[in-house]
């Protein structure tokens, strides 16, 4: 029988009838016509049933077509089934690839930062605000082009380019820095292929140099006497009178503060008066039987208590008596808060200059300068010299993460039991760096055996 559109509609359900051209039309119980396909596969001991298509929707002309070009397939030892499939796989592969080539870096870094933003570990505001500018300002003409033509080339002429032509060769390397986990992002999503940072680890150094530098046990000292001088004797220790004005009185609190802590500076000024339990009142309510503040740390996010010595305390209850002076929540105030609202200050940029303009040239320090790292940096480097252990100064500066069983979120509980174990190796560390400790060797002894 002929087929026509007739002789289809009449079939039975489950009924067949032969095209003429290699296929069959079958009946279904939907009322849909298959178009089989039977021939034997050149390699293959038996002639498979395969669907073709369904009728109406593929025409018996079309399906004509389709079985001349399986029967070619099919000669050749060509599975026609699992070769359309491979081409539409094929296909979806290049229009995939055409529509990545269209995706920027910019969006691949929109995506990253909000992935970041909803991850275990947010980048802090200072984080943030750091990688935008420096992404800007060296790959500010990239934003908008395809991530996929950031090639390794271009990043290393854009980084010798940066680094030559009145730009900064620390701030090319911390771009490259900021960049490399965005990439990481676009090979995740298959945006690229691979990295292009990766083929320049051997041949651009990233790493800065300044985790390296500190300050010697009589450096803290003097930058200490300094501070101390700055409230007390300003001219004879040689600030001048723009160096003691009330809001650089705050920073140098603000370094002091650092230096005999250990905390990194968003960590401490970002500290409110509420998270102070600095008498014996406040700290009793807590639970505990000695003062302490909370603050978040910056890398992990969490809650971490320090406990406060005496030096500490001082500079603290002086910090917090001027900062309820003028209302405000924080324990270093900005003077525009009147403008924007209350909120902490931002750096100590001026203070760090004007230290170390008195300090002079400064004997482990191959940058010859003064920031919140060299300051965490030197209490580390005191607390090792005083014979804590590598864990005890990761446990007392917040580094958590290297230590697993004590990488979780802290209790109120936690906290204070925290501060109390931890006293002990801060009053030595302050001591030394005050030159006012007694004879230590029983402490040391005892806090190596914690």
């Amino acid at each position: 029988m002929t087929i026509t559109e007739r002789s289809l509609k009449d079939l039975d359900v489950g009924q067949s009838l032969n095209s003429g051209f290699g296929f069959t039309a079958v009946k279904r119980s939907n009322g849909f016509v298959d178009w089989i396909f039977r021939k034997r596969i050149k390699g293959f001991h038996n002639a498979p049933s395969l669907v073709m298509g369904q009728y109406p929707d593929m025409p018996f002309e079309d399906a004509i077509i389709r079985a001349k070009e399986w029967r070619i397939l099919a000669n050749k030892g060509i599975h026609p089934k699992k070769h359309e499939k491979e081409t539409i796989r094929l296909e979806h592969e290049a229009q995939q690839e055409k529509d990545n080539n269209k995706i920027t870096l910019r969006e691949v870094w929109n995506d990253y930062e909000k992935r970041k933003a909803f991850g275990e570990k947010p980048n802090t505001d200072s984080t943030i605000k750091d990688r935008r500018y420096v992404l800007n300002a060296v790959y500010g003409d990239w934003m908008d082009k395809p991530i996929s033509e950031v090639t390794p080339r271009a990043l290393e002429e854009r980084h010798y380019q940066y680094s030559g032509q009145g730009g900064s060769r620390s701030t090319s390397q911390s771009a490259l820095r900021y960049i490399n986990p965005i990439f990481i992002r676009a090979v995740d999503l298959k945006y690229i292929p691979e990295n292009p940072r990766d083929f320049l680890t051997d041949i651009i150094k990233t790493s800065s140099e300044k985790n390296k530098d500190s300050l010697t046990l009589s450096e803290c000292r003097q930058l200490l006497t300094l501070i101390e001088q700055a409230e007390h004797f300003p001219e004879a220790a040689g600030f001048r009178s723009s160096e003691t004005t009330t809001a650089r009185q705050m920073a140098y609190d603000a370094i002091a503060l650092m230096l005999l802590t250990g905390i990194r500076k968003s960590e401490l000024l970002e500290l409110e008066i509420s998270k102070v339990y600095l008498s014996e009142i406040e700290s009793e309510k807590k639970g505990s039987k000695i003062p302490f503040f909370e603050i978040i740390t910056s890398k992990q996010r969490q809650p971490f208590a320090i406990p406060i010595t005496p030096p500490v305390a001082s500079v603290l209850g002086r910090r917090i008596r001027l900062a309820r002076e003028k209302n405000s929540k924080y324990v270093f105030p900005s003077s525009r808060a009147g403008i924007r609202g209350d909120m902490p200050i931002r750096n100590t940029r001026n203070a760090y200059s004007t230290l170390k303009r008195l300090m002079g040239k400064l004997h482990q320090n191959e940058g010859n300068r003064i920031s919140a790292n060299v300051l965490r940096t030197a209490f580390a480097s005191t607390a090792y010299s005083l014979g804590l252990t590598i864990q005890q100064i990761n446990m007392i500066t917040g580094h958590l993460g290297s230590i697993k069983e004590l990488n979780r979120v802290a209790t109120g509980n936690y906290l204070v039991v925290q501060a109390q174990a931890h006293l002990t190796m801060f009053e030595l560390i302050n001591s030394e760096m005050l030159d006012s400790r007694p004879d230590r060797s029983e402490t040391v002894d005892h806090i190596r055996d914690e």
